[in-house]
């Protein structure tokens, strides 16, 4: 998925100096990345505090992290413009905007390639079962958080996300409220995602109805969860669509 020689070519100049080199003589990028927790991890609170812990404990500094409330045209003309006529766009806004998201700014070396490393494929099926959205990805799209995928991305969605949604604080410690959430949340009741896969496959299967689906998905949030019913039943729908989607894709293959 990633080309590191391609990504280096495009970031250095001739200015770097010989302590940009280690031991071996390789170049080391400090970058900044833009991630966001999606609302399926925010909604199941362990996970969002398992999550960040990761990228954590994988040495990257934060820059930034905290609650943001994008509208859905911002997600829709800016953030996931380049998406615009796909056939998962709708689902995708829907999704992103069914909860408010836990944005953050990652610096560190290679931190574009290092932390998608950690989250992996895209879909979940897909993932590394030892990465974050293998282990956490509910099922299809529903995968956990965003990162920036190339270099050109991360820089227009951190101009974007700084101009139109998030405010940085200058010597403000963003780590420690990190810490504070990751404290609050890291012993929340969790459902093993593996639930939530049984339930998909059943509806995209035919074995329940969507009815049936959103009683067992809701049921499952709630007990994950300490954020309202509404946000819940609303992220419940979203779980079904994106079930139903699979199931159309399959049928169309």
């Amino acid at each position: 998925m990633w080309d590191i020689d391609k990504k280096l070519s495009n970031h250095i100049d001739s200015s770097y100096s010989g302590q940009d080199r280690d031991k071996r003589g390789t170049i080391n990028m400090t970058e900044d990345v833009l991630v966001f927790l999606k609302p399926d991890a925010v909604i199941r609170r362990y996970i969002g505090a398992r999550t960040i812990k990761e990228f954590l404990d994988a040495g990257f500094k934060i820059g930034y992290f905290g609650e943001a409330y994008p509208s859905k045209e911002f997600i829709e003309t800016k953030h996931y413009a380049q998406h615009k006529g796909e056939f998962f766009y709708d689902w995708l806004v829907d999704y992103v905007t069914s909860s408010h998201l836990l944005v953050f700014i990652l610096t560190g070396d290679d931190v574009i390639c290092e932390v998608r490393k950690l989250l992996d494929a895209t879909i979940t099926e897909n993932a590394d079962c030892n990465s974050i959205r293998g282990r956490y990805g509910i099922f299809g799209g529903i995968n956990v958080a965003h990162a920036s995928d190339s270099a050109e991305n991360g820089k227009r969605e951190l101009n974007i996300w700084k101009k139109d949604v998030i405010k940085i604080e200058r010597n403000y410690d963003y780590t420690e409220r990190a810490d504070a959430y990751i404290n609050k949340y890291i012993n929340f009741s969790m459902v093993d995602t593996i639930r939530y896969r049984e339930i998909s496959k059943q509806l995209m299967n035919e074995k329940i109805n969507e009815k049936e689906a959103k009683y067992l998905f809701v049921n499952l949030l709630s007990k994950e969860s300490d954020l309202n019913r509404e946000i819940i039943s609303r992220f419940a729908e979203i779980m079904i669509r994106n079930a139903l989607s699979r199931k159309e894709k399959v049928v169309e293959q």
